[in-house]
């Protein structure tokens, strides 16, 4: 890879931003969640975590 970011006319961060685009469309083509739902989701396992620890 580093040989490619080397020759090739790509700067690191336009390479990186690059990778994060395909798989971020991998993921919606693999799970059918709106941004919204994945983002609700998201948060609310963050506070159920949060929660837990404070039990223990």
């Amino acid at each position: 890879m580093n040989r490619f970011l080397k020759h090739g006319s790509y700067n690191k961060l336009r390479f990186y931003e690059q990778i994060l685009k395909v798989e971020t469309s991998i993921f919606r083509k693999f799970f059918s969640f709106s941004t919204a739902e994945l983002t609700f989701n998201y948060k609310s396992s963050s506070i159920f975590s949060i929660k837990r620890r404070r039990i223990n």
